[in-house]
């Protein structure tokens, strides 16, 4: 959270020096008692809009507290300037440094003689007059390590400012005799849960100081009283008000009620106005000191995704509402992908975006999805994208195409289709994929999975549902795996190109498996249900090896893995590679026993997720975190 700060200076006053040598200093730290007392100088105000420094200077204040220690003391404030803007603190029972180690101290305003501890933070009901305002303020400073040739301390405001600037809606012709409060405010420590703002002299904004708290989602939290009505803005989420900070709301006043046009969080001094169209639809916040849009609609989500598609690919977003897209006729799009390596967080606080549309018939793009592509610093979690439709894209996932980042507790339920490469959560994946499952029927040509196309990195406890299809390499979870997928399973149909055998090299081309068409790494506590229809068939992997490179014996291991269905073998019986405990369940193996033995492989590698049976022993598990 961006916050102003005062930069206090605090110098030891030089008496005697000519007389002090290195005797005086028993161990060259410790310093003479009572001849270097602590003189602050206020520096860096002039831009501070606090009770001391609404207009801009330290005009009005007499008198801070200092705490060294467990004492508190009383300091002088006197202008050192013309303009007020800087200050010296002194006090005539000052503190006084007794050697050159860094001293801990803390400092507060306003300063109460009467009780020496700082005071908890306690705004006025009526803010209306500027002497009110800014009597609600309060700042705070406080530093493990002041240095005694360079003390500074830095000070913040313990309370959060709220500016309300108001526009003409519709059946409104003037604003003329407005009033306007805020409400289901927190009363702790005797705070008022209403409070009127100061109107500032330009036009029709409002100023109001608060405690820091959390507006509760529903709340009338602005209410604008006018022409004998009342009108009130009730947030769509929960507002966090952190100290500091700057909220500015822009609210238009129609006829028939509040809308919120936009809000814009800042530093405590910046005021927003004038920057957002006042004839828009509230869509989104953005916070500036955390660079986060927090999305309400669909215009909301596009307006986020222009500003980083412009360039600003680290920019967060938090989904406050589930979002539906509109709709469109055949052949067009309603989504761009988000472009380039995308290296922000998206939270979707599971919330689910509901009808996005990509279709590439008439356009080439290499990677397809919410997110073209994204970074190793990128995060997309707690996302459900419902009834997506992907139409001929060429590697193609639901929530990334390129994957080098971490994507947890997402979902898709709809249709994907990719050439090169089609996933119903990723593409292609370099990053790790975590939690995540998809309904969603996958169509390829080359690899194709039901979670990942082609995987090298980690895919873990995810699980697919729908069915797939591919023209070569086809897959449960992966469509080539080419490092670990860990707790995974399916449960859809997979089906792959029936062709006539082949030679070895071109068998890798036509492998079709429960988890993955061709695995040569790691596949551990994995089971598949669907039925299984291709050339080179397994219930857990087509092939378990590169059948391209038979003298190169790479092959892959596959670890307590268990199917039900029509396959014979768990990897087609010429590639089966290395395996261990790898069973069918048909009366040899039961769920029972095959849920135990992919459980003792987890607990063995230490993992997070276990399965879990019902009732009904003879049904396989589902997943979760172990207890």
């Amino acid at each position: 959270m961006k916050t102003l700060r005062y930069t206090f200076v605090l110098s030891a006053a030089v008496l005697a020096l000519s007389a002090c040598t290195q005797n005086d200093l028993a161990d060259g730290t410790n310093l003479p008692e009572g001849e270097y007392p602590l003189v602050i100088k206020t520096t860096g105000v002039k831009d501070a809009a606090s009770r001391a420094t609404v207009d801009g200077n330290w005009d009005g204040v007499t008198d801070v507290a200092l705490q060294v220690g467990a004492e508190v003391k009383k300091y002088s404030v006197s202008a050192s300037d013309a303009n007020k803007e800087s200050a010296i603190l002194s006090s005539t029972d000052p503190f006084y440094w007794t050697s050159r180690e860094n001293i801990t101290v803390t400092a507060w305003w306003p300063y109460n003689a009467a009780d020496l501890s700082m005071p908890e933070v306690k705004v006025n009901a009526d803010q209306s007059s500027l002497e009110n305002f800014k009597s609600s303020d309060y700042i705070y400073a406080h530093s493990d390590a002041v240095e005694f040739e360079n003390p500074t301390l830095e000070f913040t405001h313990r309370t959060a400012r709220v500016t309300v600037t108001l526009v003409k809606g519709k059946g409104v012709t003037s604003l003329e005799g407005a009033s306007v409060s805020l409400n289901g405010l927190d009363t702790e420590h005797e705070n008022p849960a209403s409070v009127t703002p100061y109107k500032v002299s330009d036009g029709f904004t409002y100023d109001a100081l608060v405690a820091p708290q959390t507006i509760a989602q529903g709340a009338a939290f602005i209410s604008v009283q006018l022409n004998g009505g009342t009108y009130s803005y009730l947030p769509d989420a929960a507002i966090e008000l952190a100290a500091g900070s700057r909220y500015n709301y822009t609210v238009k006043v129609n006829a028939k009620g509040l809308e919120l046009v936009g809000c814009t969080i800042t530093d405590w001094t910046t005021k927003v106005n004038g920057e957002v169209d006042a004839n828009a639809d509230a869509s989104y916040s953005y916070n500036a000191s955390t660079d986060t849009y927090t999305v309400f609609t669909a215009e909301g989500l596009y307006a986020w995704a222009e500003h980083v598609n412009a360039g600003n690919y680290s920019t967060n977003c938090i989904l406050a509402n589930d979002i539906v897209m509109p709709a469109v006729t055949a052949g067009e799009s309603n989504w761009t992908p988000i472009h380039d390596y995308y290296h922000g967080t998206f939270d979707g606080q599971n919330h689910t975006i509901s009808g996005i549309v990509i279709d590439k018939s008439e356009s080439f793009e290499v990677f397809v999805g919410l997110f073209r592509e994204l970074d190793s610093d990128g995060t997309v979690k707690n996302l459900g994208l419902v009834d997506i439709d992907i139409i001929d894209g060429y590697t193609a996932g639901g929530i990334v195409g390129y994957n080098l980042g971490v994507v947890s507790s997402c979902y898709t339920i709809g249709n994907i289709e990719g050439d090169s490469k089609a996933g119903g959560i990723v593409g292609y994946n370099f990053g790790e994929i975590t939690s995540c499952y998809t309904t969603a029927n996958i169509q390829g040509n080359m690899y194709t999975g039901g979670i990942v196309g082609e995987n090298e990195d980690k895919i873990i406890a995810c699980y697919s549902a729908g069915q797939i299809q591919g023209n070569h390499v086809v897959g449960g979870i992966a469509g080539v795996n080419f490092d670990e997928i860990m707790a995974c399973y399916s449960t859809g149909n997979i089906k792959g190109e029936s062709v006539p055998p082949m030679e070895d090299e071109h068998i890798r081309d036509h492998c079709v498996g429960g988890i993955a068409g061709m695995n040569v790494r790691e596949i551990r506590a994995c089971y598949t249900t669907g039925y299984i229809e291709g050339t080179y068939v397994g219930g857990i992997s087509g092939v378990n090896q590169d059948p391209m490179t038979p003298e190169y014996d790479i092959r892959g291991w596959i670890r307590n893995c268990y199917w039900s269905g029509n396959c014979d073998y768990g990897a087609w019986y010429r590639y089966s590679g290395d395996y261990q405990n790898m069973g069918k369940v048909d009366g040899r193996n039961t769920w029972k026993t095959a849920t135990a033995s992919m459980n003792e492989a987890l607990a063995a590698e230490n993992s997070e997720w276990r399965y879990v049976q019902g009732e009904d022993k003879n049904l396989p598990p589902t997943l979760q975190k172990n207890q």
